[in-house]
């Protein structure tokens, strides 16, 4: 009889036992809301559950650089869209200017304006978005720009920032370029042959010269040979009797050269240089500046 109680209560104790533990994973599982909390649950479904869970993270990944790749596209096209429209601005100037619409006080005026334009160019180009620098390419931790300044204003503008865009994963085997180079944005980089236009007979050079942009070659006369700048009269090249065809002439505050074939230079003035495909908004800006202030011919 005894050793029958004994076996009644054994199983009465292990039912009780068992309907605890089943009591106690159905709370867990309400309180968790997740039916497998650890590997002996069931270990089958938790294999499965661990591979989701690593595939989750990984999505997660990619959202958050597509989140980030977005957000930087979007301040990027708000700073260029920015700069845009203070170049509608100017160029209606300009078109007024060339139409005779400004007298000689209203020009240096628009030559102040377009200063204060390229002062804020420079500090768009230079804008950061979460701690990185939107136009430096790969190097986010660069100022793509850096000024050269002469009595407060900029004479020259130097990018220093990567050639190669910053590229982010978005998704499996898909990259898209989140931080892009300045100078793929803000200048051409297709140099052609300077072209001279002016009285003077001078002509491109055979080097190839690294000025960019618009640039001015002054030539004057001095006893008997002429003289060449590009400089504004900053510094001066002497050209020798019979001229050469590839005179080298140095710009002193930016150390530029432009190449000259001085063989049939026959008259003094200033000529203007347009290098074709070396551009920037930079060089344009005091290209304009510059011109306004010293009264040259805009060309139309």
């Amino acid at each position: 009889m005894s050793g029958t109680l004994s076996n009644i209560y054994n199983n009465v104790s292990f039912a009780l036992y068992t309907h605890s533990k089943v009591m106690e994973n159905l709370q867990e599982q309400a309180s968790t809301g997740s039916r497998i909390n650890r590997a002996s649950d069931d270990p089958a479904t938790a294999y499965r559950v661990l591979g989701l869970n690593s595939q989750d993270t990984s999505l997660q990944n990619y959202i958050d650089n597509l989140f980030g790749v977005t957000q930087a596209l979007e301040m990027a096209s708000t700073t260029i869209s920015n700069l845009a429209t203070e170049f509608t601005e100017t160029r209606t100037r300009i078109t007024q200017i060339t139409n005779g619409i400004y007298d000689e006080q209203g020009r240096f005026r628009i030559a102040e304006g377009i200063n204060d334009i390229l002062e804020q160019a420079v500090f768009l180009a230079n804008t950061k978005y979460a701690e990185q620098y939107l136009f430096s390419g790969d190097d986010t931790n660069t100022a793509p720009y850096v000024a050269q300044k002469e009595n407060g204003e900029i004479i020259s503008v130097t990018y220093q920032g990567s050639s190669e865009n910053q590229e982010v994963e978005v998704a499996p085997g898909l990259k898209s370029f989140s931080f892009y180079a300045g100078n793929d944005i803000f200048r051409s980089s297709n140099r052609g042959t300077p072209i001279f236009t002016g009285n003077t007979g001078a002509k491109a050079g055979t080097g190839t010269s690294n000025v960019t942009g618009d640039v001015w070659l002054t030539v004057t006369y001095d006893v008997d040979h002429y003289k060449l700048s590009i400089d504004d009269g900053a510094s001066w090249v002497d050209v020798p009797a019979g001229g050469a065809t590839n005179q080298a002439v140095t710009d002193s505050q930016t150390n530029k050269v432009l190449y000259v074939d001085s063989t049939e230079i026959d008259n003094t003035g200033i000529d203007k240089v347009s290098v074709t495909g070396t551009y920037n908004i930079f060089d344009i800006l005091m290209s304009l500046r510059d011109t306004l202030r010293n009264d040259r011919v805009l060309p139309k």
